[in-house]
């Protein structure tokens, strides 16, 4: 919302959906959404579902999830896929791909986003990560639904359609401050898609940027479309216009 507020001034009103099964969550969701009416230029219509979902599936055969009068410009995930895998709801080799095959077509074909994000953590000891699943299942998914594109990491973006690597791992790191601590380091995973026909791309880059310095990680942690560019190209790919 404060990206809409900063760079979409037309923007008259705000439709949100929250779909969340934990009622402290919701709780806190409406008071944060109350105190935010305060300060953008838009009127925000906040509704908070009160749902559990069994699987991506099921959810979407018995209920119209967003119960909107027109397709979704903004589809958020933020670290629900990793908790449906841990609960056993969802198995870890088809999740991200149950959760894009159910819920993409829910977005708008001109300006439709979804960003899709986890954390960047091995999903049992000893097992595999979910960067690594999010990475595997999303490229394949969207050879299937060539109406999609990955806008960001860039590597994703640019090698989109050639990239046949299943272990690729990567992540985003971010510095958060709050009361606990000055220095909080958060380490996440995410792909922002969107319609093919509803963005415009930036221009392609010399060579692919890394996704995730080599130097960080052991060899099992490296995106394998950095290894051969580590010293030539030391840019962000998570930004989007990098």
């Amino acid at each position: 919302m404060s990206a809409i507020d900063k760079n979409l001034s037309n923007i008259r009103r705000v439709f949100l959906t929250g779909i969340e099964g934990n009622k402290p969550a919701r709780d806190i969701a409406k008071k944060l959404i109350h105190q935010a009416k305060q300060h953008y230029h838009f009127e925000i219509d906040f509704r908070a579902e009160d749902y559990t979902i069994e699987s991506f599936k099921d959810y979407i055969d018995t209920t119209c999830v967003l119960h909107a009068e027109a397709p979704a410009d903004i589809l958020l995930s933020s670290k629900m896929i990793s908790e449906m895998v841990s609960m056993g709801k969802e198995q870890p080799n088809q999740a991200y791909s149950n959760f894009l095959a159910s819920f993409l077509p829910f977005l708008s074909p001109t300006t439709g986003i979804c960003l899709l994000l986890d954390v960047a953590t091995k999903v049992t000891e000893g097992g595999t990560w979910f960067p690594v699943l999010m990475n595997a299942q999303t490229s394949k998914t969207l050879e299937s639904m060539p109406e999609f594109r990955i806008i960001a990491p860039a590597p994703c973006r640019e090698l989109h359609g050639s990239c046949n690597t299943s272990c690729c791992y990567s992540q985003k790191r971010f510095e958060v401050k709050h009361s606990r601590a000055s220095c909080d380091l958060s380490r996440v995973n995410y792909r922002i898609i969107s319609r093919a026909t509803g963005i415009a791309l930036p221009s392609k880059q010399p060579t692919p940027c890394v996704i995730s310095p080599p130097t960080q990680f052991s060899q099992e942690k490296r995106a394998p479309c950095s290894s051969s560019i580590e010293n030539t190209c030391n840019k962000d790919a998570f930004l989007i216009n990098p």
